[in-house]
């Protein structure tokens, strides 16, 4: 076990105490309400007058046991009973009370009409005392705490503070700072406390634990995760834990050039997973017809001498446009039609190229093939 000393002080001061509260960051992570939720649920174990606050409102539910008894105010309990039990609007006609036989008694006369008071729906409890222990989690200062400190300084004078924390800034304000550093989680740290003041951890606690360990390690992966993470976690599955999937989401905040509303345009693709071929983009050459304009009047049919090589790359780049979805489509240039090539090919001549004059020589032989031939008035020379 770390800080025997440390520990060992705290197990004492929560031993001779009765009335004790924990308090949370404003806004706490989840390893924080883990570990103060179980620390919680282990003192009412013990039958301490606990009570756990955080001051601020973002608190988010996390289905940890006890989060539900998590009060915006510091909770302690006092000298002062108080009664409580439901109230309908004017169903209470007057309240008095009498001391008869050395027994005091408070009536509650309902109103006429309405229905008298259940006794089984009648609640006691304690305010207005001073806790005589404040076990702050997370917390690098009294500064932290927000208004559960800046609005109740007095009640942090004169009581004994247990500082658990493993912030690198902590500024050492207890009656005993329980500060590892080195730890990978404060829920850690907390289930030494439980384990040195021989409470029994059970299946709530347990799970509570395991949860902010495996939140604030991010799943095991977090350089500051040592053996003691993993014995820590064997325990808490050896009493029960439940184990549950963790939310991506959980904690994470946007990143500079990450959008959270467009998962598949901006998030790393995982294992597996294959981009979508992007549809070749041709510049608009001039004089080209708009995009979904249909054309005035039919295309020529490409010949064969107008073939190049890169109608081959034209026919790839065609079958992948016709597997496109249709919203696609219409943001894409029609295709042009494939050429079709016939084994006969009339090409036509213009009048005045060597290729026409040639043709003259028909009916000529084989030895007038032989010799040369000068044409006059071409542009051929």
């Amino acid at each position: 076990m770390k800080n025997d000393p440390e520990i060992a002080r705290i197990a004492k001061i929560i031993g001779e105490r009765q009335s004790i509260s924990i308090c949370l960051p404003a806004s706490p992570t989840v390893d924080a309400l883990a570990a103060g939720t179980a620390l919680y649920l282990a003192l009412l174990h013990m039958g301490k007058a606990v009570g756990i606050a955080s001051s601020g409102d973002s608190v988010e539910p996390t289905n940890l046991a006890g989060q539900d008894k998590i009060q915006t105010s510091l909770v302690s309990d006092g000298d002062n009973l108080v009664v409580s039990f439901p109230y309908t609007e004017g169903s209470v006609d007057k309240v008095t009370y009498n001391i008869e036989d050395e027994k005091f008694s408070l009536v509650v006369q309902p109103r006429e009409g309405f229905a008298k008071l259940d006794p089984k729906k009648v609640s006691y409890s304690y305010t207005g005392g001073k806790p005589e222990a404040i076990i702050t989690i997370y917390a690098p200062t009294l500064n932290a705490l927000a208004g559960l400190y800046t609005s109740n300084k007095e009640q942090f004078t004169g009581v004994d503070i247990i500082n658990i924390d493993r912030h690198f800034t902590n500024g050492n304000y207890g009656t005993v700072n329980f500060v590892d550093k080195k730890s990978a989680s404060v829920s850690e740290m907390v289930l030494d406390i439980i384990t040195a003041l021989k409470i029994e951890v059970d299946k709530n606690i347990a799970t509570n634990l395991y949860k902010g360990i495996v939140s604030a390690t991010n799943n095991f992966t977090s350089h500051s995760v040592s053996a003691n993470t993993f014995e820590a976690s064997a325990l808490l599955l050896k009493s029960g834990a439940v184990k549950s999937p963790m939310n991506p989401a959980m904690g994470m905040r946007p990143q500079p050039g990450m959008d959270m509303g467009m998962p598949y345009m901006n998030q790393p693709m995982g294992m597996g997973q294959r981009m979508a071929p992007m549809p070749p983009m041709r510049p608009r050459q001039p004089g080209a017809r708009p995009v979904g304009q249909m054309p005035t009047q039919p295309m020529p049919m490409p010949t064969q001498a107008a073939y190049s090589p890169d109608m081959d790359d034209f026919d790839e780049d065609y079958d992948d446009m016709e597997e496109m979805d249709p919203q696609e489509e219409m943001n894409v240039a029609p295709a042009i039609p494939e050429p079709v090539f016939n084994e006969k090919v009339d090409v036509q001549q213009q009048p005045g190229t060597a290729e026409k004059k040639e043709s003259k020589g028909e009916g000529q032989s084989s030895k007038e093939w032989l010799k040369p031939k000068i044409f006059k008035g071409t542009n051929l020379l």
